[in-house]
């Protein structure tokens, strides 16, 4: 792909993704979250941990090779959490 074309498509992406995420935090609870991990886990201006870990799964149906991990087995786990 051009990078016009992926320009294209990652603002639309972003524009996308702001619309349906923004109503959901407020600044507020944002500075909040960011102080209650600099509180418990001395980590200053965080707001939530992502992190991942591979586990067999059975492929989905229709979905392809969306979930076929470079681990050569298909796989998923994602998890997104707060301070505590």
């Amino acid at each position: 792909m051009g990078y016009t074309t992926v320009g294209r498509i990652v603002k639309e992406t972003v524009e996308i993704l702001w619309e349906e995420l923004h109503p959901l935090h407020t600044t507020v609870s944002l500075k909040s979250n960011a102080k209650e991990f600099e509180n418990v886990w001395n980590f200053p201006h965080v707001v939530g941990c992502l992190d991942g870990k591979h586990i067999h799964i059975v492929c989905p149906t229709y979905s392809g090779a969306v979930f076929f991990s470079y681990k050569k087995y298909f796989s998923v786990l994602q998890g997104l959490v707060d301070a505590n």
